[in-house]
């Protein structure tokens, strides 16, 4: 995913074939929601971290469980343990 603000381009490399699932970009919708109404005034920020941070939970549950026989359900599940890990410099690149 890429996010662009003005001409700096941050590129997220967290993420996998499980975010190609029915409901996953509704799962990322939300979770930048609730990240902008916390802080309206990071936008750029609260882009990437959402997008880390939905990737970084794709990831982690493609270790748990593969890539195949997963739900969007599953993710939403794994979201706890990928908020758990910091976003700084991991899996974007600025």
């Amino acid at each position: 995913t890429r996010v662009a603000v003005g001409e700096r381009l941050f590129v997220n490399t967290t993420g996998n074939s499980i975010l190609a699932r029915g409901g996953s970009g509704d799962l990322l919708a939300g979770m930048t929601a609730g990240l902008l109404a916390a802080s309206p005034d990071k936008l750029a920020e609260v882009a990437c971290r959402a997008v880390y941070w939905h990737g970084k939970a794709a990831d982690i549950l493609a270790t748990v469980s593969g890539q195949v026989a997963v739900r969007t359900t599953d993710l939403l599940d794994t979201y706890a343990k990928a908020l758990m890990i910091s976003p700084n410099g991991e899996g974007v690149n600025a």
